[in-house]
């Protein structure tokens, strides 16, 4: 079975998460992303990061997607998702772009 792979285009604005220890989260909704369905992120440190994903109001803890210090992930995104952040000492900006491709 072959994978598909295709480039990464923006399609709506890249917004931040300051991530601390106490979990913060933004909620991606439609707009000029209506048909976004992936997300970039980029942890720029200095620590490290999870990354929860849900509905609503949602936090993050140590047991979601770990996000090292200068990683990029691709991360699936349906409508009016909520990716809640959390750090376990420190800080680090948590960048999210939505778009398509991966």
């Amino acid at each position: 079975m072959a994978i598909e792979v295709s480039t990464f285009l923006a399609a709506g604005p890249t917004v931040v998460v300051a991530a601390t220890t106490v979990s913060g989260s933004v909620t991606i909704a439609p707009g000029a992303s209506t048909n976004a369905i992936s997300v970039r992120v980029y942890n720029d440190g200095p620590n490290l990061a999870f990354i929860a994903i849900g509905k609503g109001a949602t936090t993050a803890s140590a047991v979601n997607i770990p996000l090292p210090v200068g990683a990029v992930e691709m991360l699936g995104k349906n409508a009016n998702d909520t990716f809640a952040v959390v750090t376990l000492t420190g800080t680090a900006n948590v960048y999210f772009t939505p778009g398509h491709g991966n």
